[in-house]
């Protein structure tokens, strides 16, 4: 509850730069508290918001958390799909190590 309050907090805040990043977190939020559509809305608003600003380190986390969605529905392509998203951008920043642990997803 107090990651949420904190997270909403930063929501609301003027500064554009952590918007990505805090939709991130309210969706790994929504997905531990297994509200799996509130989830996808934020990871949604997470990637347009990354992909808009050419982020491409926030839109890889982004997509990872869009993959464990996708498997909490389980929606196999979907997740897979967000997997190969999320691996290809780690790969490209050199988080070898971030890919690795993205692959365990599906």
């Amino acid at each position: 509850a107090a990651a949420e309050g904190y997270a909403q907090a930063a929501l609301n805040s003027t500064e554009q730069r952590t918007l990505p990043d805090t939709q991130r977190t309210l969706a790994e939020i929504q997905l531990a508290l297994g509200n799996l559509d509130a989830a996808r809305v934020h990871v949604d608003k997470a990637l347009s918001i990354a992909q808009a600003h050419e982020d491409r380190y926030l839109e890889a986390y982004a997509w990872r958390v869009a993959a464990r969605i996708s498997a909490g529905c389980d929606d196999t392509e979907g997740a897979a799909f967000a997997v190969a998203r999320a691996s290809k951008l780690f790969v490209e920043l050199g988080l070898a190590h971030e890919m690795e642990k993205t692959q365990t997803i599906i």
